[in-house]
């Protein structure tokens, strides 16, 4: 789980970096976000496809893993 929380905030921080450094640069905030979020409106059918299977991939495997975990049955020796 921590892997995942590492990789999310890694990307937060470096989207706010950009966006701050158009903010700083004077850009307006609508365009910043626009500029952080573009490489994602031009890509095609496969990359976007293939960006989602990772992102999947990242968050559905600690996911499941913590589900297991949660509902495991204990058996105590009694």
């Amino acid at each position: 789980m921590k892997p995942t929380w590492i990789a999310v905030l890694t990307i937060g921080i470096l989207l706010g970096f950009s966006i701050c450094m158009d903010i700083f640069l004077g850009v307006a905030v609508k365009e910043a976000v626009d500029n952080a979020i573009n490489p994602f409106r031009v890509m095609e059918f496969v990359e976007v496809s293939i960006l989602i299977l990772l992102t999947a991939v990242l968050f559905l495997k600690p996911l499941a893993q913590w589900i297991l975990k949660k509902y495991k049955p204990s058996y105590t020796n009694k």
